[in-house]
């Protein structure tokens, strides 16, 4: 099974116009660097947007890692969404059209895999 994070803002953004990550809660660094260094691999494509910290607890690996970017992320059989307190008005969004939310919180849902 795989398991993804992503911080998005109230509208699904997950960068502004600029290319711009939104603003993190406190614990979302801490929960991505966690739940990373716990599998240890990623692709190459993941790997080359990790944060340096990141980058030191994980390898490379072409067949079994745990999802980074956008196209990952939109495969993954459970997605843990992070809320960040501001919103967008450009951007880019994240489809949850192929998921189903589980648990929503003001700052953390579970979403799962429906198709």
């Amino acid at each position: 099974m795989k398991v993804g994070t992503i911080l998005l803002t109230k509208s699904n953004k997950y960068v502004d116009a600029n290319g711009n990550l939104p603003k993190r809660p406190k614990f979302d660094k801490e929960l991505l660097s966690n739940l990373v260094a716990k599998e240890g691999k990623v692709t190459e494509e993941g790997y080359k947007i990790l944060p340096l910290s990141i980058q030191k607890k994980v390898v490379v690996n072409l067949y079994d890692w745990f999802p980074i970017t956008i196209k990952e992320l939109a495969k993954a059989d459970l997605l843990i969404v992070s809320r960040s307190p501001e919103d967008f008005d450009g951007g880019k969004e994240f489809r949850l059209d192929n998921f189903k939310c589980l648990v929503k919180d003001r700052k953390v849902e579970v979403w799962i895999m429906i198709k």
